[in-house]
C-alpha cells in the first residue's frame, strides 16, 4: 500500500484522479488544497470517500514557500508519489522536481518539457516543425508590427495570452481597431505574481478557426503513446470555447497520430491532452494548444475504460500495466452544475437562455451518459454547492 499525494486534489480533476486510484487499488490518498477559511471547513467535513487526509496549504501553489511546505507534507506522511493537477501546481512542482524527487516520485514531466506546452509560442513552433496543422499565428513585438498585420487581417481575430490554458486569456476582435485595443490591454496587464504563470506580455494573434472542439488524450512512456482516446466538446464554458462541460468520447485516429508525433518529438512521459478544432471549411484538425497534465474531463476518460491515473502511478512504481485494447465510444459526461450555470452566461437574451434550458433538459434522455456527481461519493458535491462560485 502506497501513500499518494494529489496537489489540487479537491478540484474536479483531482477528485477524478483520487477516485480512479481508489478503484484500481488500495492506495492511501492524500490531497493538498488551498487554505480558505470558509471553504476549508466544508471541504474537510465533507471530503471524498476516496481521500484519507486533506492538507490545507498556507501558501499559494506558485509561491516559492509552498515547495518547503510541500516537502514537509511529503516527509511527515511518507508519500511515495506526488501528482500535481492544476496549472499553477504543475508548473511550480515541475520546476522544483529535482529537489522533490529526493523524497518521492514526482509524477509530472521535467520543467524544460512542461514549458514547451505552457508557452503557446513554443507549442506553435513545435507544430510547425512536425507539420501538425495549426492556426496562423503571429506574435507582434510592438504596435507597429501589429498595425501592419491588422490592416489586412481576416476577422474575427483571436488574441491570446502566451501562457495559460483552458480558454483563459482569450479574446476576439471584430475589426482592426478592437484588435489594437485588446493588444494594448493585454500588454499592459500586470503579470501573475511569479511573472510566469499567466504571462500577458506580447500576446499571440491567431486566425479564427470555425468548427468543433475535439481533444486527443494519451498516456506516454519514453515518447511512446501506450493508450489514448478522443472526445468532442458538446458544451463549453464560456460558450465561445473553453473547458468542456458536456463531452462525448469519439474515435479519431488522426488526432491520436498527431499526439504520437508530439510524444516522440519530446520523449514524453505521462499524460498529454491535445486540443484541436476541426476546421469546418476543410475538415482539417488544427492544433490549438497542448495541456501537459490531467484534464477537466479525466472522469469521462476513466468511465470510458482508460484509467490514466492508475497507469501513471503504476509506471512510476514499476508495477505491471495492462492497457485495454478498446474504450467506450459515444459515452457522454456532464459537469451538471457548470452546465446548469452556463445557461445564464452571456448572451442572456430570452431566445438564447430558452434554447440552453431545452438542451439541458433534453440531455437527460441520453442513455449512454455519466455525471461528475456520484451518489456513492456525494459529500464533495454538497461542499461545492455550499461554497459555490459560479
Amino acid at each position: 500500500m502506497f501513500n499518494i499525494l494529489i496537489v489540487d486534489g479537491l478540484n474536479r480533476s483531482g477528485l477524478a484522479v483520487a477516485r480512479a486510484l481508489r478503484m484500481a487499488g488500495s492506495h492511501n490518498i492524500h490531497a493538498v488544497a488551498p487554505s480558505e477559511r470558509f471553504r476549508s471547513f466544508f471541504r474537510n467535513q465533507l471530503k471524498s470517500n476516496c481521500i484519507n487526509k486533506i492538507h490545507f496549504a498556507e501558501n499559494e501553489f506558485y509561491e516559492p514557500p509552498f515547495i518547503d511546505e510541500l516537502r514537509r507534507i511529503i516527509i511527515q506522511n511518507k508519500i511515495a508519489a506526488l501528482i500535481p493537477i492544476g496549472q499553477a501546481a504543475a508548473v511550480s512542482i515541475s520546476r522544483a522536481k529535482p529537489e522533490l524527487n529526493k523524497y518521492c516520485r514526482v509524477l509530472i514531466e521535467d520543467f524544460k518539457k512542461i514549458i514547451l506546452f505552457h508557452d503557446k509560442e513554443l507549442t506553435i513552433n513545435i507544430a510547425k516543425k512536425l507539420e501538425i496543422p495549426h492556426p496562423f499565428t503571429m506574435i507582434p513585438r510592438n504596435l507597429h508590427e501589429l498595425s501592419a498585420y491588422a490592416a489586412n487581417a481576416s476577422y474575427p481575430a483571436v488574441i491570446k495570452a502566451r501562457k495559460g490554458m483552458g480558454g483563459t486569456g482569450v479574446s476576439y476582435a471584430a475589426d482592426s481597431e478592437e484588435l489594437l485595443d485588446l493588444y494594448k490591454k493585454y500588454s499592459e496587464q500586470s503579470l501573475h505574481e511569479d511573472g510566469f504563470i499567466n504571462d500577458s506580455s506580447h500576446p499571440l494573434i491567431q486566425e479564427f478557426i470555425p468548427g468543433e472542439l475535439h481533444d486527443a488524450l494519451v498516456f506516454c512512456v519514453d515518447g511512446e503513446v501506450k493508450t489514448g482516446l478522443t472526445q468532442k466538446r458538446i458544451v463549453t464554458r464560456p460558450l465561445t470555447g473553453g473547458i468542456g462541460v458536456v463531452n462525448i468520447t469519439t474515435r479519431d485516429n488522426r488526432l491520436i497520430e498527431y499526439a504520437k508525433k508530439l510524444s516522440r518529438h519530446t520523449n514524453w512521459n505521462g499524460v498529454l491532452m491535445l486540443d484541436f478544432k476541426i476546421d469546418s471549411r476543410d475538415g482539417m484538425p488544427r492544433l490549438m494548444e497542448v495541456n501537459p497534465r490531467f484534464w477537466g474531463t479525466t472522469w469521462l476518460s476513466i468511465c470510458a475504460g482508460l484509467n490514466f491515473p492508475h497507469y501513471l502511478v503504476s509506471a512510476a512504481l514499476s508495477k505491471p500495466i495492462e492497457y485495454p485494447e478498446e474504450y467506450k465510444i459515444g459515452l457522454t459526461c456532464r459537469w451538471i452544475m457548470d452546465e446548469f450555470a452556463g445557461i445564464f452566461d452571456s448572451p442572456r437574451n430570452f431566445s438564447a437562455v430558452t434554447g440552453r434550458i431545452k438542451g439541458f433538459i433534453s440531455r437527460f434522455n441520453e442513455k449512454n451518459c455519466v455525471f461528475d456527481v456520484l451518489p456513492s461519493d456525494i459529500k464533495p458535491t454538497i461542499s461545492e454547492i455550499l461554497t459555490a462560485r459560479f
